[in-house]
């Protein structure tokens, strides 16, 4: 298998210390990818090959099958003429961008559920804080007309206080 990472990754102009990033290794991790000195899991292939926008087969070396060569007119073609290595490999690849796919999926639905956990409680939070900013209002209201009560009657002081 000739692995294409590091042609892949130059011609988009991206550095071994960003991808590295990206997938959370070490640079040193990537150059070891790219030498053949470390194997990729299937789960990372998928990952590099989404985040450099390729397919797996092409990030793997392999060279695309023509099965349409007539503009994607299939009707000359018989399901017995296609290789079966060649189906069982299609298969399988599809398989993994489905385990891919869904595991996103399964990713997008916690974060929505989060979401809507985060939302109903900043909602009961607001709810709170308005009662609380309503009692506050008339507490204020009442403190306010005592004390326009109390400026507007005439203070009784005692007359020897007043000397």
């Amino acid at each position: 298998m000739k692995l294409r990472l590091k042609e892949i990754r130059k011609e988009q102009h991206i550095t071994q210390k960003e991808l590295a990033s990206l997938l959370s290794v070490s640079p040193a991790q990537i150059s070891r990818y790219e030498t053949g000195k470390a194997e990729l899991s299937s789960d990372l292939i998928i990952k590099i090959s989404n985040i450099l926008s390729v397919s797996t087969d092409e990030l793997l070396g392999n060279k695309p099958l023509s099965l349409y060569p007539l503009r994607g007119d299939s009707s000359w073609i018989n399901e017995s003429d296609v290789a079966p290595e060649i189906m069982n490999t299609a298969l399988s690849q599809l398989g993994e961008h489905l385990r891919f796919l869904n595991h996103k999926l399964e990713s997008l639905q916690e974060a929505i559920s989060y979401s809507q956990k985060q939302l109903e409680t900043l909602t009961q939070t607001e709810t709170q804080i308005i009662k609380e900013l309503q009692v506050l209002s008339s507490y204020y209201k009442n403190l306010e007309n005592l004390y326009q009560n109390l400026s507007s009657t005439t203070p009784i002081i005692p007359s020897d206080l007043l000397e």
